[in-house]
């Protein structure tokens, strides 16, 4: 059956994309327009970063996950086309995948010192992040490679790890699954007019200049991919009919149930177990 009772709690005033619980119980949210944010238990809104140490902003603040000393790993997904910018988050990713020029990055708020610096960058767009259950290693979806990394924590600044690449589509979020495994979401299976121009740069960026209606757009199929800590496939969910599309990523519940995101439904799947 479907459960259409919801009460707004919070109004950030932007984009939230990412939310994800500290263990003080307070809630905090990687918003597109405005950057990191937390949330208390009154639905009050605080801006915890809007741009990093350095100076630089914040301009498409995407997922996060938290660390058990409280840092948080949040991704920029891009750090020239901005939701704001350019009207929705939607249209800001695929100017950013047709461009692929590596503007995405991950960063790391301190709790302590309230700064925020850059853990990792080069990324092409980079989305959903994970912490590792043993709390070493942080998972990344980088959406215009279509491949998961894994880095060290340790080891800030060094390359990443590629657990799975050549994805069949666009990676999104990341979450932490049942049994030490990760639940990530496909939006769209790769497009070929991209794949083609992937050595092409002067091409691409004459693609991201055409009229909206001519630039390349999502296709519907939805995709929900498990996967372990070492990259290996598990299982697939699939909806090649695209009734349930744009699927950006999915959380496992205790009753063995899992709950499916999208970018585009006006719903949340599940998936009875």
């Amino acid at each position: 059956p479907v459960n259409n009772t919801h009460s707004v709690f919070a109004e950030t005033g932007g984009r939230p994309l990412g939310l994800e619980f500290g263990q003080d119980g307070v809630l905090y949210a990687a918003d597109a327009n405005r950057g990191l944010l937390e949330i208390d238990a009154t639905g009050k809104v605080t801006v915890l970063a809007d741009k990093t140490s350095d100076g630089s902003p914040i301009l498409y603040a995407d997922d996060l996950d938290i660390a058990d000393d409280g840092s948080i790993y949040f991704s920029d997904a891009s750090t020239r086309f901005s939701a704001a910018q350019y009207g929705n988050t939607l249209t800001a990713s695929i100017l950013d995948l047709v461009e692929h020029s590596g503007n995405g990055r991950i960063l790391k708020y301190d709790p302590a010192s309230k700064q925020t610096t850059v853990f990792a960058s080069g990324l092409n767009f980079a989305n959903g992040v994970a912490l590792t259950s043993d709390g070493t290693g942080l998972i990344v979806a980088e959406t215009g490679g279509y491949r998961i990394l894994r880095y060290e924590l340790a080891k800030a600044g060094s390359e990443p790890v590629e657990l799975i690449s050549n994805l069949p589509g666009f990676p999104d979020n990341v979450n932490r699954g049942k049994d030490g495994t990760f639940l990530a979401g496909l939006t769209s299976p790769r497009n070929a007019i991209i794949d083609r121009l992937s050595d092409k740069p002067f091409l691409r960026t004459m693609l991201v200049r055409l009229p909206d209606f001519l630039k390349p757009g999502p296709t519907r199929h939805g995709f929900i991919l498990r996967f372990d800590a070492n990259g290996n496939v598990l299982e697939t969910l699939q909806d090649p009919a695209g009734d349930y599309a744009l699927t950006t990523g999915a959380i496992d519940l205790a009753d063995g149930s899992m709950v499916i995101t999208s970018l585009s439904e006006p719903r949340l799947g599940i998936v009875r177990k």
